[in-house]
C-alpha cells in the first residue's frame, strides 16, 4: 500500500504512465519495458519520522532482467519489509501492559512485461504477502484480548498495459551539437516523444483478506488489500541533451476499503496509507484519488520534482518535493513530503538508489 519510489514520491506518487525503474512492478509491470538488461533498485525509509526513537522502517529491493525469449520479455523480481519494532499494546486506565510485541509484515511480487507492437505494453505481477506478530511478552490480566503471534498470509495479481508515444506532435525535441557528455552512456532509455497512458488494476484475486494481527472484543479487523484501479497520463513536453522536462497525473479508484467489525474504517490507515480515501463512511467504493507533478532533469545528471497529492475534498492532501543526483543508470533519489495535516504524512523522507548494470559495463 505504501509508494515505494522517490521518483514518484516526488511528483506526488502517480507513477502508472510514468515509470521508468524497476518499481513499475508496484506501479505497472508494463513499465518493465522502458528498463535497460539488467537493473537494480533499492530504497527505505522511516514509517513515522515524527516519533521521536521510532524504529518502524519500510525497506525495498528489487531487480529486473530482460531476456531474448518471446522476441524479448521483462522478468521483475521485489521483496518489501515492514516492520515496526517492538511495541507495547497498553490500556490508559491500567497500568500494566496488555502485551508486548514485535509485529513485520513482508512481501515477495513477481512480475513479467513484453511489447506488442511498436507502442502497447502489457504486464503481470504475483505477490504474496505474509504478516508475523513476534509475542514477546503478554498479560493474563486480559482475557478478552487475544493476541495471536500466528503468521497471515494472503496474494493477489496486478495487471499492467501502457500504450506509449502517441500525439508526438505534442513533443520538442532539441538535438545539442556538441559532444555527448561521458556519462551518455549511462542513461537509460529515453521517454517516448508525445504521450502515454498508463492502466493498472493492483491487488485483484480470490483471497485478498488476511486475518487483523490482533482481536478483541471492542475492535476485529478484516485487512484486506486495497484493491484498485488506476489511470495516468504522462506528457513528455520536451527532450534536449541539455534539459528535459515531462509531466505526470494519475486518477486512483478504491475499489475496497478497510472496516472494523462495527462497519468502522479506520482514519490512522487513511492517513498513512496512500491509497486510502477520506470517503469512509458515505458509500461502498472509496472516492478517487489524485497525484500529480513533473520533473525537469538537466544535462541528465541531475532532477528536480515537484507534485500534488490529494482526494476529492482534500483531506489528505500534501505536496511533495524532491531530486535525483547522476544518470538515470547510476541514481541516487531523495523525496519529501512537504506538507501534510497527518504525523503519519507529514515530514516523510524516503531515499532510493537504481542501478542499470548494462548501461555501467
Amino acid at each position: 500500500m505504501i509508494s515505494p519510489s522517490a521518483v514518484a514520491n516526488g511528483m506526488g506518487g502517480g507513477f502508472v504512465a510514468a515509470s521508468t525503474e524497476v518499481s513499475a512492478i508496484h506501479y505497472n509491470p508494463a513499465a518493465l519495458t522502458r528498463l535497460g538488461q539488467v537493473a537494480i533498485e533499492g530504497n527505505t525509509f522511516k514509517v513515522f519520522p515524527n516519533i521521536k526513537n521510532d524504529d518502524a522502517h519500510y525497506y525495498y529491493i528489487a531487480g529486473a532482467i530482460q531476456i531474448n525469449w518471446l522476441n524479448q520479455l521483462w522478468l521483475g523480481l521485489a521483496y518489501t519489509r515492514l516492520g515496526l519494532g517492538t511495541f507495547t499494546v497498553a490500556d490508559i486506565d491500567r497500568p500494566d501492559p496488555i502485551a508486548v510485541a514485535d509485529p513485520r509484515d513482508w512481501a515477495i511480487s513477481l512480475a513479467a512485461a513484453k511489447k506488442l507492437g511498436q507502442h502497447a505494453r502489457f504486464g503481470i505481477g504475483f505477490k504474496y504477502i505474509r504478516s508475523i506478530d513476534v509475542l514477546l511478552e503478554t498479560s493474563p490480566v486480559f482475557p478478552y484480548f487475544e493476541f495471536s503471534s500466528t503468521p497471515a498470509s494472503t496474494y493477489a495479481f496486478d495487471f499492467g498495459f501502457l500504450y506509449e508515444g502517441f500525439l508526438p506532435m505534442v513533443h520538442f525535441s532539441h538535438t545539442s551539437k556538441h559532444r555527448p557528455p561521458p556519462w551518455e552512456k549511462w542513461s537509460s532509455n529515453r521517454l517516448p516523444p508525445g504521450l502515454s497512458l498508463g492502466v493498472a488494476l493492483a491487488n485483484i484475486g480470490p483471497k485478498i483478506e488476511y486475518r487483523s494481527r490482533y482481536t478483541s472484543i471492542s475492535r476485529q479487523s478484516s485487512n484486506p488489500l486495497p484493491q484498485n484501479l488506476r489511470i495516468g497520463l504522462l506528457w513528455n513536453v520536451y527532450d534536449s541533451d541539455d534539459i528535459s522536462l515531462f509531466a505526470t497525473g494519475q486518477f486512483t479508484k478504491i475499489l475496497i476499503k478497510e472496516q472494523d467489525r462495527r462497519g468502522h474504517f479506520d482514519p490512522a490507515l487513511k492517513a498513512l496509507f496512500t491509497a486510502w480515501s477520506d470517503q469512509s463512511t458515505r458509500d461502498e467504493f472509496g472516492e478517487a484519488i489524485y497525484e500529480g507533478g513533473f520533473e525537469v532533469s538537466v544535462m541528465r545528471l541531475a532532477a528536480i520534482r515537484f507534485g500534488r497529492h490529494w482526494d476529492g475534498e482534500n483531506n489528505f492532501g500534501y505536496n511533495t518535493f524532491g531530486y535525483s543526483i547522476g544518470p538515470p543508470g547510476l541514481r541516487f533519489s531523495f523525496a519529501k513530503i512537504v506538507a501534510g495535516k497527518y504525523f503519519s504524512t507529514g515530514n516523510w523522507r524516503i531515499y532510493t538508489a537504481a542501478i542499470v548494470l548494462d548501461k555501467l559495463l
